[in-house]
């Protein structure tokens, strides 16, 4: 996928996707940690669509010999795993493996890799 228009859109979520995980700070306003949370949602299901799409336009097969895209595969299954964490466990569940789940949205960061790919400058 070398569209220039499909690259650039995601250059901007990845960007956009970085500034919302700096975003999350302790302790924080319900209005801020709801309106984390739905970002946060939008990104993973925006980025498992990105993953759907080059799997259909690439094809399985080409889609999983290259080392990008395993990587973000991998990435996108961890946010996936997060989303399913975030669902099922209760509050005090969530609070006893807390920074697990932090270390979950952390991995969100590696995203910025993929930008390398695209951005030779960076």
């Amino acid at each position: 996928m070398n569209h220039p228009l499909y690259n650039f859109i995601v250059f901007v979520l990845i960007l956009a996707n970085t500034i919302v995980l700096a975003a999350d700070d302790y302790p924080q306003s319900l209005e801020k940690e709801m309106v984390i949370k739905v970002l946060n949602d939008f990104f993973t299901w925006a980025f498992f669509a990105e993953m759907i799409i080059k799997m259909i336009a690439l094809g399985v097969n080409n889609y999983i010999h290259d080392k990008f895209n395993l990587f973000d595969a991998i990435v996108v299954s961890l946010s996936l795993i997060d989303w399913c964490l975030t669902i099922i466990l209760t509050k005090e569940q969530k609070s006893s493996v807390g920074s697990s789940m932090q270390a979950l949205r952390a991995l969100r960061l590696l995203r910025v890799i993929k930008l390398a790919r695209s951005w030779t400058k960076l």
